[in-house]
């Protein structure tokens, strides 16, 4: 069972079937939206798909504690049934097909919406008047978006919270399900997975059962080490969200109803594919056995999962797995053969296993937070490379290629060099989530008054993505979760602007008063306002008009410039907030000089006695100095 799988017929019929998958279920996807724990919420997945994402991973899903609480359920997984046919709209009730959930509202989902200007949201929401100042920066997508299906979704969602708010007042409320204190109104909106478009709208009654996880395909991540549980915990996940299906998890008073709500036969939904974590580097991964830890520990119990997932789920539901590279890859080099050879084994067992699909990140389980490293795409390209080995053709098992990507360059870069199906990103796309976008291809060549005005509009779009979707909360918090999330995700888009407005930034982390979308839009105004008076002017202009002095900049009375702002240099972004160690792509002793002395190829061990060895040899320099000090004082 530990053997490589030699090359055969059933391995070239296996990879056809994988790369069927990828073209006909997923739509030969280029751009990629990662999995990321409380940030790949339905409105930023949204907001991403507009900006030319092709596909989205939700964020992670603990599969034993979704299985075993129906509130867990309900405060993660924000994919619901989508509706086929004439009547599936906006909850019409014709009667003519099934019609799409609604999103299950917990109290912090309500609690984002309080005070909020209605009126002054239907007047400026960004998705419904284009022709508005404030209005998408995306020249591609939103120019279909049916305008008449947004007016009636806030209407809806407007309705909705003031039936809440009445349900509060009302003296005959009661909970819902689960006894978990949620009153009768518990429900908002509508689901979209994607904003609804004049060609879809047209179509809908046209289309096939398969047309939308194929139009916006989604795949949701789950982490976990135990088979049997992943594997219910999946089979949970399409019951609930099967558009063949009856019975709707937002209405089910027991979890164990929940689980078998329906079958999962002829798959109907918005889930394209289920992920298994095998990529976390992250503590908590390690405590809970899952993510990268389980890789390096457990590849058995992986493969196991992968025949699990595959022998119960429907064929249309894909099953892939996300790692990273081995440690054998060294930091400093770009390919090693025992790194390759690692890799090598670790893809074959999982293939042979019958995984459709993988995502390989370009860097090891120790390559994290401030020790995080430039990205080895050449890892990337042996991955793509043994794929085509074992297929023996070019229909290989399709490999997405994950990390290193700031720029949409980059993502060309990186297609090139790994010649990847397709490129995921997570860090770049929180602060530019128009990263993919084609308009952006050229994004070094806006002037800062540009970048800051595209980072408003993205900061305005989201909050209006969050009113109509608002987001789940997770973990983090009954009552102020979901405005977390928000708040996470405004802290990554005005990174920059917030690192010089330290009182906004510190208001904006202020959890007892900035709890609501109505509170967080008042602080981006107050943004707008403060660089309202910063002066455009170009650089080169200035030069010429001799108002630079090499890089200094000559006063202009009392008026600022955007290019003497820290904002306006490249390296102020949230991407690179702790990546300058990646230009030289090493991490030098202090006080070393040149490159010998580069701590980036040793052991953890190795980097401890070299410090060690530097720390001496400075203590006896300085011991040195102070001899011969004092051997001047008594010369003299």
């Amino acid at each position: 069972a530990n053997s490589l799988r030699s090359l055969s017929s059933s391995s070239s019929s296996s990879s056809s079937d994988n790369y069927s998958y990828w073209k006909n279920n997923l739509n030969s996807p280029k751009h990629i939206m990662a999995p990321m724990v409380a940030q790949s919420d339905l409105p930023f997945r949204i907001m991403s798909r507009i900006y030319n994402t092709d596909l989205c991973y939700t964020q992670m899903i603990h599969s034993k504690n979704f299985i075993k609480s129906t509130l867990f359920q309900n405060s993660h997984l924000d994919v619901y049934r989508t509706g086929s046919g004439i009547g599936s709209g906006l909850g019409l009730g014709l009667g003519l097909g099934v019609e799409r959930d609604k999103l299950y509202m917990t109290e912090s989902g309500w609690n984002i919406l309080h005070n909020l200007d209605w009126n002054t949201f239907e007047k400026e929401c960004t998705f419904l008047h284009q022709n508005q100042s404030r209005r998408s920066l995306s020249s591609t997508s939103t120019s279909s978006i049916d305008t008449n299906e947004i007016s009636n979704l806030i209407q809806t969602c407007r309705g909705d919270y003031k039936r809440y708010m009445e349900s509060l007042s009302s003296s005959s409320s009661s909970s819902s399900r689960g006894g978990n204190g949620c009153t009768q109104t518990q429900q908002y909106g509508t689901y979209y997975e994607a904003l609804p478009t004049i060609s879809s709208s047209e179509s809908n009654s046209n289309s096939n059962t398969n047309s939308v996880s194929n139009k916006h395909p989604l795949i949701v991540q789950l982490a976990g080490h135990n088979p049997q549980v992943m594997t219910e915990a999946a089979q949970t996940i399409l019951s609930l969200t099967n558009n063949n299906n009856n019975n709707n998890y937002n209405n089910n008073n027991d979890k164990n109803d929940s689980q078998h709500s329906g079958s999962i036969e002829n798959y109907n939904g918005p889930v394209s594919g289920i992920d298994i974590n095998c990529g976390c580097p992250q503590a908590i991964a390690k405590k809970g056995n899952y993510g990268a830890y389980l890789m390096e520990n457990d590849l058995g119990s992986i493969c196991d999962t992968i025949r699990s997932l595959r022998d119960n789920l429907p064929h249309n539901v894909g099953v892939s797995v996300k790692l990273r590279i081995p440690p054998d890859y060294s930091s400093n080099s770009s390919s090693s053969s025992r790194g390759r050879k690692v890799l090598k084994e670790r893809m074959y067992r999982m293939m042979d296993a019958g995984v459709d699909l993988l995502t390989i990140h370009g860097r090891t389980i120790h390559e994290k937070k401030t020790k995080i490293r430039q990205c080895n795409w050449d890892a990337i390209s042996d991955a793509v490379s043994i794929a085509t080995e074992y297929s023996g053709s070019k229909e290989r098992i399709p490999i997405i290629a994950n990390g290193g990507i700031e720029q949409y360059r980059d993502v060309l870069e990186c297609l090139g060099v790994t010649e990847a199906n397709g490129v995921m990103s997570s860090e770049a796309l929180l602060e530019n989530p128009g990263l993919f976008s084609a308009q952006h291809e050229h994004q070094q060549s806006l002037t800062p008054k540009e970048v800051f005005q595209q980072q408003i509009q993205y900061a305005h779009e989201y909050l209006d993505l969050c009113i109509l979707f608002p987001p789940l909360p997770g973990s983090l918090g009954k009552k102020g979760g979901s405005f977390n999330v928000i708040r996470s995700h405004l802290f990554k888009i005005l990174y920059r602007y917030l690192e010089e407005q330290p009182d906004l930034r510190t208001a904006l982390a202020d959890s007892r008063n900035m709890v609501t979308i109505q509170s967080a839009r008042d602080l981006i105004n107050e943004m707008e306002k403060r660089y309202n008076d910063v002066m455009d002017i170009e650089y080169e202009r200035l030069k010429q008009q001799g108002f630079l002095d090499g890089d200094k900049l000559v006063a202009q009375g009392e008026k600022l410039l955007w290019v003497d702002l820290k904002s306006s240099k490249n390296d102020s972004s949230w991407y690179r907030r702790h990546r300058e160690a990646i230009k030289s792509n090493r991490m030098k002793i202090r006080g070393a000089q040149g490159d010998d002395n580069s701590l980036s190829s040793l052991s953890d061990e190795e980097k401890k006695i070299a410090i060690r060895e530097r720390i001496n040899k400075l203590k006896k320099q300085k011991m040195e100095k102070k001899e011969e000090d004092q051997q001047q004082q008594q010369v003299a």
